[in-house]
């Protein structure tokens, strides 16, 4: 029973970390993207 908890926990870790890795990106993408057209 414990092993079946610890693995949801760890899921909703994944889920959360994701969250919070993913959701600055397409800002990130576009800065550099915007920085990168006027050098080239």
């Amino acid at each position: 029973m414990g092993g079946r908890v610890r693995a949801a926990y760890a899921r909703i870790m994944l889920v959360y970390q994701a969250a919070v890795l993913w959701r600055p990106v397409p800002k990130r993408i576009y800065r550099d993207r915007a920085l990168a057209g006027p050098v080239r």
